[in-house]
C-alpha cells in the first residue's frame, strides 16, 4: 500500500517533461496543459508566500537538457500573456539546465515593485526537445528589502564652513580688485594723479641726493673764490 501511495505521488513527475515544487505551480499543472502559453492554460490560483531576498525555485528536469528562462509580473490580478517576458530573475535567459533536481536562487530586492505584500507571478519557460513549455507560480511576498542609502557623512558637513570661508575671501579679493579697476576705468584724472604722486615718492630719495650733492658743491665754490681772492690781496 505505501508503495502505491507513493508511486501514486511521483507518477505525474515521472509523465512530465519538467515539474516544479515549490514554490506551488498552479492547480491542475500536468505534461499536457505545460504546451500551453503562458501558464500552461491555467487561471490565477491561490499565492503562497514568497520571500523578497534569498528565495529558491526548486524542480526536476525530465530531458536531458533544457533551457529555462524565470519571469515575474507584478500583479493582483491574472496577469495577461502580453505581461510575461519583460522583467527576468534569476541566472540569465535561456540559462541550461540537465537532466535532474534543478534549485535556482532567486533574488527581487533590486525590483521596486517588490515590496512586502506584493502579488507576483512568476513564469518558468522551458525550451526542450519535446518543445517550449511554460508554467506559472502565484506567491505573496514577504520580508524587508536590504536599506540601499548611504550613511550620513559628517566629514562633508563639517568641511563646508571652511568651502564658504574660502569663497568670502576670494569674493572679497575680487571685489577689490573691482574696485580698483572701476576707479581706473571711471575716474581717469584721480587715478592719474595717484600715480604720480607714487612715482614722486619713490623718486625721493634720488632727489634729496641730488640736493646734498649740489650743496656740497656750492659749499667747494665758494672756499675756492675766497681762497683765489686772498691771494689776490697779497699781490697788490
Amino acid at each position: 500500500m505505501r508503495s502505491l501511495a507513493l508511486l501514486s505521488v511521483l507518477l505525474p513527475f515521472v509523465a512530465a517533461h519538467y515539474a516544479v515544487f515549490s514554490p506551488a505551480p498552479r492547480d491542475g499543472t500536468d505534461e499536457q496543459t505545460e504546451l500551453i502559453s503562458p501558464c500552461g492554460g491555467l487561471r490565477l490560483g491561490a499565492r503562497s508566500n514568497f520571500p523578497i531576498k534569498g528565495g529558491v525555485i526548486t524542480g526536476d528536469l525530465a530531458h536531458p537538457t533544457a533551457t529555462a528562462s524565470f519571469s515575474i509580473v507584478v500583479s493582483e490580478t491574472d496577469p495577461a500573456p502580453s505581461q510575461f517576458g519583460q522583467v527576468f530573475v534569476g541566472p540569465p535567459p535561456m540559462s541550461v539546465l540537465t537532466l535532474g533536481s534543478f534549485s535556482v536562487p532567486i533574488d527581487l530586492s533590486s525590483i521596486p515593485q517588490c515590496v512586502d505584500g506584493a502579488a507576483v507571478t512568476f513564469q518558468v519557460v522551458m525550451q526542450t526537445a519535446d518543445g517550449t513549455l511554460y508554467t506559472c507560480m502565484d506567491v505573496r511576498l514577504v520580508g524587508d528589502k536590504p536599506s540601499s542609502l548611504p550613511p550620513a557623512s559628517t566629514a562633508t558637513s563639517e568641511s563646508q564652513p571652511d568651502a564658504s570661508a574660502s569663497a568670502s575671501t576670494s569674493q572679497s579679493e575680487s571685489e577689490s580688485q573691482n574696485t580698483v579697476s572701476s576707479a581706473v576705468v571711471t575716474d581717469g584724472g584721480k587715478s592719474k594723479s595717484a600715480a604720480v604722486s607714487t612715482s614722486s615718492v619713490s623718486r625721493a630719495p634720488a632727489t634729496a641726493t641730488a640736493t646734498t650733492r649740489a650743496s656740497t658743491s656750492g659749499s667747494k665754490s665758494a672756499f675756492a673764490i675766497t681762497s683765489l681772492l686772498f691771494l689776490c690781496a697779497f699781490c697788490v
